[in-house]
């Protein structure tokens, strides 16, 4: 029995870490999120949104919106999607924190997974999507 735990644990460190699902589904999200912000075609990112999106602005006083259709963020696009916030997506460390939720940058951007706590069918690239935006 010792021999066989030994050989496994012997094959998972020559493996490398072993990941878990987040940290796996997150290298899929990464790289589909930076091209997104950097893509002129406003709808690979908008692809990787979670509805409702939320808007928090401001400093001292913040300010939340909701926007709750596709269209709304499409019409609403540069204002939620400011060249800083699209640069920390290009560039900043990307991460997750806790279960089935990440944040890029140092928290100007969130996602999670949509469908972690409700029943749902998931379409498209990632089993991520934005939930908010911190500007």
């Amino acid at each position: 029995m010792i021999a066989r735990l030994s050989l496994l644990l012997l094959l998972q460190s020559a493996a490398g870490p072993v990941l878990t699902t987040d940290e796996q589904d997150l290298r899929k999200f990464e790289p589909l999120a930076r091209a997104a912000a950097r893509s002129p075609n406003h709808k690979a990112l908008l692809r990787l949104i979670d509805l409702p999106l939320r808007v928090n602005t401001g400093g001292r006083t913040v300010r939340t919106h909701y926007y709750r259709t596709k269209q709304s963020i499409e019409r609403n696009f540069s204002r939620i999607f400011t060249p800083a916030i699209l640069a920390t997506m290009r560039a900043g460390p990307y991460g997750t924190v806790g279960t089935g939720k990440g944040m890029i940058g140092i928290g100007e951007v969130w996602f999670t997974r949509p469908c972690h706590t409700r029943i749902c069918d998931l379409e498209g690239p990632s089993p991520f999507r934005i939930s908010v935006i911190n500007r």
